[in-house]
């Protein structure tokens, strides 16, 4: 089974695909003829890919496990690597923030999403959540008022001891 991962770049120009099996990362143009602008050496069990914005500057975030995960970041115009992020186990799935400040990577099997900075390149925070999460959705401006958690409610075993505590 290959397992890849897609995006599309804030401004709609490049595809990046991930391959695990191969440990690279190919970018195509986004128009047709949809060319091969580059194929990344990004590393072993190479996973997901995302973006953030910052100003006029547009970078590609792409999760690394192996023996030592990382996040590595890349410049979207010139496809220049910038930095690697290590980080404290695989991450299965990297998320932008809306206003591009952070990205969240969630790490397998530890029950917790890391914060990386995306101007220092540095992990600010790490979330502890309920279970081991595969994907991450951030949804910028969902909570108007109050801190969101008002329908949350635990999934699984914790789900009926929280029912049953009711």
């Amino acid at each position: 089974m290959l397992r890849r991962s897609h995006a599309v770049s804030p401004d709609g120009k490049q595809i990046w695909a991930t391959r695990r099996e191969s440990g690279t990362t190919t970018v195509f143009a986004a128009k047709p003829p949809f060319a091969v602008r580059e194929v990344i050496n990004t590393g072993p069990a190479t996973g997901a890919v995302n973006f953030a914005q910052r100003a006029d500057d547009s970078f590609a975030y792409v999760s690394v496990g192996g023996d030592q995960p990382a996040i590595k970041v890349y410049r979207t115009d010139s496809l220049e690597a910038v930095t690697t992020i290590p980080l404290q186990a695989a991450p299965t799935a990297v998320w932008p923030s809306g206003d591009g400040t952070r990205i969240y990577a969630s790490l397998a099997g530890t029950n917790k999403v890391a914060g990386i900075d995306t101007l220092t390149y540095t992990t600010a925070s790490t979330i502890p959540i309920s279970t081991d999460v595969q994907s991450l959705i951030y949804v910028p401006g969902a909570v108007r008022s109050g801190k969101g958690l008002a329908n949350l409610v635990p999934s699984g075993r914790d789900a009926a001891l929280a029912l049953a505590a009711r």
